[in-house]
């Protein structure tokens, strides 16, 4: 299964520097000076961005006593959170910019993003509820060890 699974990504990996090597020569120098700008950028957010917030937010929700699903599902909100918010920074930025074609950026991003976040955050708060009444009721079922009266 591993030797297998090895020669899938080894032929995946072909595939992508082949699609590469025909793809970025049409690119010009320009847009391979902009697609380095934007790999640079990607990795400060990963790095300078979300992988300490993860960190942070991992690190803080550890120290509090609630169960492990719960601080698993804060993290999962706030990292689904940080990536659509970076998934939004082009058209946010184009919008800023203003773009050449209005009905290229045709919807209002930031308020979208704001609503995606509350979501987001809501969703959070459902699970917290879920897992705390899921906890309150395993916690008032009597045990099969106890006797009944």
């Amino acid at each position: 299964m591993i030797r297998a699974t090895r020669i899938a990504l080894g032929v995946l990996a072909l595939a992508c520097f082949a699609v590469a090597a025909t793809v970025l020569p049409a690119l010009g120098l320009e847009g391979l000076l902009r697609l380095g700008v934007w790999l640079a950028v990607a990795i400060v957010l990963h790095d300078g961005v979300l992988v300490p917030v993860m960190q942070t937010t991992g690190a803080l929700a550890g120290r509090l006593p609630v169960p492990r699903s719960a601080v698993l599902l804060v993290e999962g909100g706030v990292l689904v959170g940080l990536l659509v918010s970076a998934l939004a920074i082009p058209p946010l930025a184009t919008q800023r910019n203003g773009p050449a074609n209005p009905t290229v950026v045709p919807q209002d991003y930031l308020a979208n993003l704001g609503a995606f976040w509350a979501v987001d955050a809501a969703l959070v708060a459902v699970g917290l509820v879920v897992i705390a009444w899921r906890m309150r009721r395993s916690s008032a079922r009597p045990s099969a060890r106890t006797p009944r009266a």
